[in-house]
């Protein structure tokens, strides 16, 4: 630790410095980087000794020292190299964690930061170099850089980095303007040289060097211009020194001062050409790359002119076309993305808003590319040459290059970066990103688009760059410099730095940057904009749009490569473009998946032997197994040893213990000599050489391949256990019983011990190669180091200290107990030990178990027999049994063997020969000349003349003694002909299930499957549970315990209170609780697994067995002393009152209780006198008797749904017992180790108990019994016991979210809910809500001066009940006789009727005192029937004297008659006011007999009439459904009760046969009738849903009416529930509104008021508001007498029209009441309905269904539907048609009635001449003349269709009823069922 820690820290120092003993500038930047050199550029660390060679010189893998001892790198334990940056950062790089190991006491510095010796922080390594003495010696500081700069740059004074070539250039790069200071030019009289320096003019030239340049002293001093031009090139000027000479444009003056050189323009830090640039003396010329051309001599523009720019906008990519200007949607998207890309050869587009998202056009839609994966997205770019996707990540730390088609990614650079920007170059296969460093420090880098090579070009900490793009014709990066506000370039390698200043205004915020044909596109806040470097003033809009991201799109951009690196198929997977790797590309695989050589991504592959087949394994990243095939098999059993991949050799032993190799999977096989059996094998990769185990175990041999020199490194009179191969380090490890493991070098020598530990027989090691560690269990569980909490066994086993010499051995080594102190009394019931001093049980002694350390418990036991048990077998020896199907089973399970011994022998194989003894040979061992079966019955006979003739036998055909045998290969079997094979379905054979799950038969095989969360284990038989550990709960008196299944760890959960025990528990997963249950404490407890915090879940019960329903969130428990199964919710509270229900009752001592929430059934055992194991729903429906056979006390029962079965422990029979799950297939499982089960669980191929006598938790195989372990011996009692595991509580949707239960909802069968409720509650009519018993549904049992009230749920469905259950009695002692009532719940009002009076009554039974009556309705004739809208208040009735359906209000006001045409004699009258429809029974006339009974329906307020049935004799007890679209009656002449849907759909007959059927009512889920025999014996009759058979009782008097209420059938709300609708008298409701009433004597004047009318004299007439009498001549005479007009409306008659019109005269209208001036200019009466009062009739016309709109002033008026939308846009008014005429909606079209002198669309035409006016006059008024006959024909007809009148208009209108009854008889479809179809209407006739 110590070394490394000094390695480390001095590592991070040189990384820091720069010097770590190279001193090449490539090792220094690479360094700088966290990367190591390869030649002259770098490479990531993990390509170190990685295998594959990515260095062009092979150095990467030159691995004599691990990773190559350089310092920048870090080897893991598994052989990987990191950066040493990477270690100790929080997060796991190496595989095997090894990074991460002893960090407390370790600090690693980064690598720009230093550590001085002996101090933990890390500082910038340029601090020290700013005057920080942190290092005491000062060497740090010594080595500190000048500048953390790049070479060529200067630090500013912010320490920001510019050019050298920048300073003093005039602009302030620096952003602090520290590049310009100290650049003053020089003061008149002095002259600059050095740099800076000025120095006197009278120096120059004065023989004396003063400038070290020497350009004081020039060549050109005394020269004069005037002689040959001063020796100058160029222009010359005179100074007094001499001449000072110049050059033209193009030239510069060079060093001598006199001559002139070429400037090369083409090599300026910017170039003067758009693309091409060639010098040429004293200028360049530029030009253009195919594909452009040039413009204005030095800019390049593409050919094709379609250039196209594709925006990112709010929710939408569009692409807008750069010529035309001309913008197209794209796609639209979830939000505002961030970044774009696309991929022009593949119609390929990218974006990033939330996550990454993909669009291919010409598909569909778009998907999301790595949605549950991938962390925020920041930047995107596309390698458009393979098609590849990159991104980067800054909150992740991370650049990633994923496939397009979502087949995988991974990450070419992590952690030591924060990507905030990122493009991709694939011509230069580099990548370039903004990265944004430590200490707010800012670069632009590049590197290998596979990762290497990565180096800083930039360093802008100032910048605030954004919107990094590139422009690849020219090989130049551009980004936005925010603070600046210019645009920045430079070259990709770093060179040619550029600015350009000016480009942004002040305050504006740019978005995005694109470079095209020398111009710059971006966005700002409203626009984007493009502008030209060398204008930037000059801008042109080219959208109007809030940009979030942009890229130019145009094929140049992604130029076709002719010579592809990545050509298909080079890689399976990813290709990434390397600059460094040798074939310019690198392959790489996504996580989980591996490369091979060949460049193909692979599964993880395993090959394995199973009986005499060899199989290759095919496994996922998730350790699932993808796809098994059968690669080899044999005619004997082989075992697998090993493989040498590096020579296609595989390696097996066969039965004999012979070494056999074969060349690949079907090569010839040869066998290996060698003077022992092999039974264990390793190949030596490098060499070819075996090391291998005889199979006695005590030598180690070395074989050399090929050949057959064998050689003896080690031997020993131990038995090698393990023998294990680190061919990569020479080394050999083995273990042998008794020693530690050790090791030795592959020659033999240097043998060490490595580690010492405890080893059993059945030991099973692996050797990791990568991390040379050593991985080994104990009882399947992996050695690791236990935590501080926990005490380490000597065998490596971890259990909680607290076990920890408690008295109980729980170590397998019992090494816990060990150095224990020595209890000196044994409690009651157990013994000591004499030699080793602890306690034992007194059951536990010759248990063949010891549990003495001295071992005395089992010595002296002697045999002593033992009876056996009826489902045993005795052995031999008298002292064991064994279940009776062990007997003769092919295994011995007798200690003696007895129990195989006289069994008849195995049954041969059909390829197998059977001797005359009994013994099975291979037929190839037949007639071979050599005697094989003991008796020789092998040979001889017909041996030497049978022979085989062609096609004899389906496989083959052998001779044998008895003449030629056909025989089949394994995995079929002979016919009964003896010659056809036939396939053999193992998966059906009786001697048992080849595999533990599913079984698949295939041909001449079979497959063995596992359910989802199971893998299928290495014997291709057994599936094992994935996942997490597999826990054993089980509670040990007062503790909660814990035992890993595979670990063995073991924990106390809770410890409880300690007089208590807990008998029952269970855990749910999802809260991570773990629940359990005392029937003495009276309470059932929880306790959280993960914060140790308790509660209680309900108290005051007592609890027998506990049962977590973790589907449906509850959770249930048996009440052994109420013989109750009850459930209350997982997350109740305990308090005195918990509300919990009752399940079930009437059980018989119910004991234990299992659940099955994914079907919805449970299961419970009762042990009476008559034991049974019974199922039913979980919410106590279908219940069932499962198995009541075999049985004697069934304790504990649990539930194995992968074999669907039921396991049961039996306490009186000692067994464990088990059922399939419909009740067959019995079997019981008796074993002398099962003494007094208490509790039972299944878990994979295994059964566990608790046995309360010997104290134990054991363990066996399931099917069989056998493999029994103890897993838990303690001396504290065991009770429950399950095993927790996310495969026995699979997740699953509940079916209870979508009912909304008020309380609780138990699940039921078929994936359903039901709704139940606490104890004291009922649930309602509603199905969902619990109530009060007061708030429940009751009847009214109405006899003649009594009223009964009984509460449904009082009605018992089960035991038939003579006499009237509990009841409530309501006596009236002023009635004679009631005849009928209704009941508001909610107001406790009850109205009644009484027989042969005309009053309706009331009496409110919540007033106080005493009760007194209220006539509410006094009406003509006896009121047979009544119905309250209990929603409005009115009320409707019938009554004898006129065949009506009357309505009145709440208080008896405002009577009205509503329906009366075609009734005859109505019975009774039902309403739903929710849908405001109301349906009555029509006996018919009874005189004629035309007209029969009838079921009708409408609506309440009339209208919709229909009918719905017309079979029924004598209908009675209407009633509606809960939800108002069913309607029930009774028929009393036929004995049926019917029902059938309100649309007049679906009848159907509920009951029939029903004998004297009197009275009907329905409730919630019940019916209810009532029968009167010949003897006047009254029965009330009931039938419950889902209940077969009716039940009754008798009641003494005659019924004589039956309802049923409960305060949740009489709610909900319509349109004249609240303030009357808004009417002034009487609300009536209908399905889309309303409809408002006035009683007889008043009209409506404005759809909601009623006024009354005056009395008019005849012939007078009234107003249509009632105001105002008026002549027949002011009727239509143009001028307005009424005052809202009416007497002018719908006018037709020009005869009526004077000359002088009203629509003429503007006063006239000011005369006009609003109210009247809105009648007179509203269309024709097209849309509304004027109700009929006595005295007038108004005309109604409806042409259209109608829906309600609001109008402006709030209230509802009828509107045609179709014209609904079109009168929103198109307003009608007078203006519309000039003022002369009034306008009218027809459709969709606004349409004139011009008045008579006008003409035209718009009545636009002035008036005719006179004559012409006259004759036009005399043809309509003609022609009106006979309209207005056929209208008042029509208007009379339909106002008998809808008038609504009171009986004072029954003589008007009786000549009419007679024409109006016969039409509607004609116009009804008389049939079965009412037809779908609407029946035709009247106004359809006419």
């Amino acid at each position: 630790m110590r070394c490394r820690m000094l390695l480390l820290l001095f590592s991070s120092v040189l990384v820091s410095l720069g010097s770590v003993g190279h001193s090449r500038a490539g090792e220094l930047e690479c360094n700088r980087t966290g990367q190591v050199a390869c030649g002259e550029k770098c490479i990531p660390v993990a390509w170190l000794c990685n295998g594959e060679q990515e260095c062009p010189d092979g150095t990467d893998e030159q691995c004599e020292e691990t990773c190559l001892g350089h310092l920048q790198a870090w080897p893991c334990d598994d052989g990987k190299c990191i950066p040493t940056s990477w270690l100790c950062d929080g997060t796991s790089d190496c595989l095997d964690g090894s990074d991460e190991v002893n960090c407390e006491s370790l600090t690693i510095c980064p690598d720009d930061k230093i550590q001085c010796p002996g101090k933990s922080q890390c500082r910038d390594a340029w601090e020290h170099c700013e005057g920080h003495q942190d290092c005491e010696d000062g060497s740090i500081q010594a080595h500190c850089p000048h500048s953390h700069c790049l070479a060529g740059q200067w630090q500013c004074r912010n320490r920001a980095c510019v050019l050298d070539s920048w300073r003093c250039d005039g602009i302030d790069h620096c952003g602090d303007a520290s590049d310009e200071e100290d650049c003053a030019s020089c003061p008149e009289g002095t002259v600059r040289c050095d740099g800076g320096k000025c120095i006197a003019a009278s120096l120059m030239c004065d023989g004396e060097a003063d400038c070290t340049d020497g350009t004081d002293e020039l060549s050109t001093c005394g020269r004069n211009c005037s002689l040959l031009n001063g020796g100058c090139e160029g222009p010359c000027s005179d100074t007094h020194w001499g001449v000072q000479c110049s050059c033209t444009s193009g030239w510069q003056l060079q060093p001598d001062g006199w001559s002139c050189g070429d400037v090369d323009e083409c090599s300026l830090a910017y170039g003067p050409c758009g693309q091409l640039c060639q010098n040429t003396p004293g200028s360049y010329s530029c030009g253009c790359i195919q594909g452009h051309q040039l413009y204005n001599g030095t800019d390049c523009r593409v050919t094709d002119d379609d250039v196209k720019i594709l925006i990112a906008a709010d929710k939408e990519l569009g692409i807008l076309h750069r010529r035309t200007g001309v913008y197209k949607m794209l796609i639209p998207v979830q939000s505002r993305p961030s970044s774009i890309a696309y991929d022009l050869n593949r119609n390929m587009y990218f974006w990033v808003d939330k996550v990454l998202n993909v669009f291919t056009f010409g598909k569909p839609n778009s998907v999301p590319l790595y949605p549950a994966e991938l962390p925020p997205v920041s930047s995107i770019s596309l390698d458009w040459v393979t098609g590849q996707l990159y991104w980067a990540s800054s909150s992740a730390r991370v650049i990633c290059a994923g496939l397009s088609d979502g087949r995988g990614y991974v990450k070419i650079l992590e952690k030591d970066l924060v990507p905030e920007e990122l493009v991709v170059f694939p011509t230069k296969k580099y990548l370039y990103w903004v990265n944004r460093g430590k200490n707010g420090v800012k670069t632009v880098e590049t590197a290998g688009m596979d990762g290497s090579d990565r180096k800083v070009l930039a360093v802008v900490t100032t910048e605030e760059p954004l919107g990094l793009t590139l422009d690849h014709v020219t090989g130049r990066l551009y980004w936005i410099r925010g603070y600046k506000e210019s645009i920045e370039t430079m070259k990709v390698d770093g060179s040619g730095r550029y600015a350009f200043p000016g480009i942004f205004v002040e305050d504006e915020d740019p978005v995005g940057l694109a470079v095209f044909e020398n111009a710059f596109f971006w966005a700002n806040q409203t626009q984007l904009i493009c502008t030209s470097p060398s204008s930037p003033k000059e801008r042109e809009v080219l959208l109007h749009a809030s940009v979030s991201a942009l890229s130019v799109l145009h094929k140049s951009q992604q130029p076709k490569s002719r010579h592809s690196t990545c050509v298909p198929g080079s890689c399976s997977h990813l290709c990434l473009l390397s600059p460094i790797h040798p074939k310019g590309y690198k392959c790489v695989c996504p996580e989980g998946l591996f490369l091979l050589p060949s460049g193909k991504c692979s599964e993880l592959k395993v090959v394995f032997s199973s009986g005499k087949r060899l199989y290759l394994l095919k496994v996922s990243s998730m350790g699932t197994a993808v796809e098994r095939t059968l690669v080899e098999e044999h005619a004997g059993n082989l075992y697998l040893l090993d493989i040498d991949w590096k020579r296609n050799f595989i390696y097996w032993s066969n039965a004999q213990g012979h070494l056999v190799y074969s060349a690949g999977y079907s090569g010839q096989k040869q066998q290996i000599w060698t003077q022992h059996t092999v039974c264990s094998a390793n190949v030596d990769i490098s060499t070819g050489n075996l090391f291998w185990l005889p199979c006695d175990r005590g030598t180690i041999q070395k074989t050399k391949v090929p050949g057959t020199d064998s050689y003896t490194l080690y031997s020993t009179h131990n038995i090698i256990l393990q023998l294990l191969l680190d061919w990569p380090r020479r080394v050999l490890y083995w273990v042998e019983s008794g020693k530690p493991l050790q090791s030795m070098t592959l020659d033999g020598k240097t043998r060490q011990e490595v580690w010492r530990g405890t080893w059993a027989a059945d030991t099973q090691m692996a050797l990791d190669l990568g991390s040379a560690s050593i991985l080994w269990t104990t009882k399947g569980f992996v050695h690791e180091k236990c935590s501080s909490s926990e005490f380490q066994c000597e065998n490596g086993q971890c259990v909680s200290s607290s076990l920890h010499c408690d008295g109980n051995r729980d170590c397998l080594d019992h090494s816990d107990e060990e150095g224990c102190p020595v209890a000196l009394q044994c409690p009651e019931g157990e013994m000591k030990c004499p030699k080793s001093g602890e306690c034992v049980l007194a059951e536990w002694i010759c248990d063949h178990d010891v549990d003495c350390k001295d071992g005395t418990d089992e010595k002296d036991c002697g045999s002593k027999a033992l009876p056996c048990g009826p489902r045993q077998w005795a052995c031999g020896s008298g002292d064991q049994c064994v279940p009776d199907f062990w007997h003769c089973d092919g295994q011995s399970d007798c200690r003696d063997s007895s129990d195989e011994a006289g069994c008849a022998p195995r049954k041969c194989a059909d390829s197998e020969f059977r001797c005359a003894t009994g013994a099975c040979l291979r037929f190839s061992m037949v007639c071979d000349g050599r005697e094989d079966c003991a008796d020789g019955s092998d040979e001889g006979g017909e041996c030497s003349t049978s022979a085989c003739s062609p096609g004899q036998c389906y496989h083959s055909c052998y001779p044998s003694p008895t003449g030629p045998v056909c025989a089949c290969v394994p995995g079929f079997e002979l016919e009964s002909s003896g010659q056809i094979c036939q396939d053999v379905n193992e998966c059906q054979q009786p001697a048992g299930r080849p595999c533990s799950q599913t079984c698949i038969n295939t041909e001449g095989s079979y497959i063995c499957a596992c359910h989802p969360g199971y893998l299928l284990g290495p014997d291709g038989h057994t599936c094992k549970a994935t996942g997490a550990e597999p826990i054993l709960l089980v509670a040990i008196e007062f503790n909660l315990f814990l035992s890993g299944l595979r670990s063995l760890k073991e924990d106390i959960l809770a410890t409880t209170d300690k007089r208590l025990a807990i008998h029952s528990l269970d855990y749910d997963l999802e809260d991570q609780k773990v629940f359990w249950a005392d029937p003495n404490a009276e309470s059932i407890r929880w306790i959280s697994m993960a914060t140790k915090k308790d509660g209680m879940v309900v108290r005051g019960i007592k609890p027998e067995c506990i049962v977590v329903d973790w589907i449906g969130r509850n959770l249930y428990w048996i009440d052994g002393r109420a013989d109750q199964i009850l459930a209350i919710q997982l997350t109740a509270v305990g308090r005195e009152n918990s509300e919990y229900t009752v399940v079930l009752d009437d059980l018989i001592q119910p004991q234990s209780l299992a659940l099955d929430p994914l079907n919805g059934l449970m299961y419970w055992s009762e042990i009476g006198e008559e034991p049974q194991i019974e199922q039913a729903g979980m919410d106590g429906s279908s219940r069932k008797i499962l198995v009541n056979q075999g049985l004697g006390r069934p304790t504990s029962i649990a539930l194995d749904l992968l074999s669907w079965k039921i396991f049961w422990s039996d306490e009186k029979f000692h067994c464990i017992g088990s059922a399939n799950l419909d009740g067959s297939g019995i079997s019981m499982m008796q074993l002398t180790e099962i003494k007094s089960p208490f509790s039972v669980a299944v878990f994979e191929d295994e059964i566990f108990w608790s046995d309360l006598k010997t104290r134990t938790i054991q363990r066996v195989e399931k099917m069989t019994g056998k493999d029994r372990a103890v897993l838990i011996k303690r001396s504290g009692q065991p009770f429950g016991l399950k095993i927790m595991h996310e495969v026995l509580q699979p997740r699953s949707s509940s079916p209870c979210l979508d009912i909304g239960c008020s309380h609780l909802c138990l699940l039921s069968p078929r994936a359903k809910g039901s709704c139940h409720c606490p104890v004291g509650l009922l649930l309602a009519d509603d199905g969902i809500t619990c109530v009060s018993l007061q708030e429940s549904e009751f009847v009214f049992l109405v006899l003649p001066t009594v009223l009964t009230q009984i509460y449904l749920k009082n009605l018992k469905t089960t035991a038939q009940q003579m006499t009237v259950p509990e009841h409530r009695t309501l006596p009236f002692t002023s009635v004679n006789q009631l005849a009928s009532v209704d009941y508001l719940v909610q107001e406790k009002a009850l109205y009644l009727s009484e027989l042969n009076t005309s009053d309706i009554r009331l009496l409110r039974l919540k007033e106080p005192g005493i009760l007194s009556w209220r006539r509410i309705i006094s009406g003509k004739g006896t009121v047979t029937d009544f119905a309250l809208d209990w929603l409005g208040g009115n009320i409707y009735w019938i009554d004898s004297e006129n065949p009506h359906i009357n309505v009145a209000s709440s208080k008896g006001q405002y009577p009205i008659v509503l329906l009366s045409e075609n009734l005859h004699h109505p019975t009774s009258v039902v309403l739903h006011p929710p849908t405001a429809v109301m349906c009555w029974a029509d006996l018919g006339s009874q005189d004629d007999g035309r007209h029969g009974s009838s079921i009708e329906c409408a609506s309440m307020d009339g209208s919709r009439r229909k009918t719905l049935w017309l079979k029924s004799q004598a209908p009675v007890g209407l009633a509606f459904s809960d939800s108002g679209t069913r309607v029930y009656w009774a028929d009393t002449g036929q004995g049926l009760i019917q029902s059938i849907q309100l649309d007049g759909s679906r009848y159907r007959v509920d009951h029939q046969g029903v004998k004297d059927l009197h009275l009907f009512a329905c409730g919630q889920d019940m019916m209810l009738w009532t029968t009167v025999d010949d003897a006047q014996i009254t029965k009330v009759w009931y039938s419950k849903a889902r209940v077969s058979g009716n039940q009754w009782f008798q009641v003494d008097q005659k019924i004589v009416d039956l309802k049923v209420y409960s305060i949740l059938r009489q709610q909900g709300n319509n349109s004249c529930s609240k303030d009357n609708g808004g009417c002034s008298h009487i609300c009536l409701p209908n399905p889309e509104g309303k409809t408002c009433r006035c009683p007889s004597g008043h009209c409506l004047v404005d759809g909601h008021t009623c006024v009354e009318f005056v009395q008019c004299s005849t012939p007078s007439q009234c107003c249509k508001d009632g105001q105002k009498c008026i002549s027949m001549e002011q009727v239509c005479n143009g001028h307005v007498d009424c005052l809202d007009g009416s007497d002018e409306v719908d006018c037709m008659n020009p005869g009526k029209i004077h000359s002088t019109s009203i629509l003429e005269k503007p006063e006239a209208w000011e005369r006009l009441t609003p109210e009247a001036s809105k009648l007179f200019r509203a269309t024709e009466s097209t849309t509304g309905v004027y109700l009929e009062q006595e005295g007038m009739r108004h005309p109604v016309r409806k042409t259209r269904p109608e829906s309600k709109v609001p109008t402006t002033k709030g209230r509802e008026e009828t509107v045609q539907t179709e014209d609904l939308q079109e009168a929103k846009h198109m307003p009608c008014s007078q203006d519309f048609c000039n003022g002369r005429g009034t306008c009218t909606v027809e459709g969709k079209l606004r349409r004139c009635r011009c008045l008579l002198e006008y003409g035209g669309e718009f009545c636009q035409e002035a008036p005719h001449s006179p004559g012409t006016v006259y004759v036009a006059l005399s043809a309509v008024a003609a022609l009106a003349a006979i309209l207005a006959a056929l209208g008042l024909c029509l208007h009379f007809r339909r106002e008998r269709k809808f008038k609504r009148t009171s009986s004072r208009n029954l003589d008007y209108d009786k000549e009419k009823n007679q024409e109006e009854e016969n039409l509607m008889n004609s116009e009804t479809f008389v049939n079965e069922v009412y037809d779908e179809q609407e029946s035709l209407t009247s106004l359809q006739t006419e």
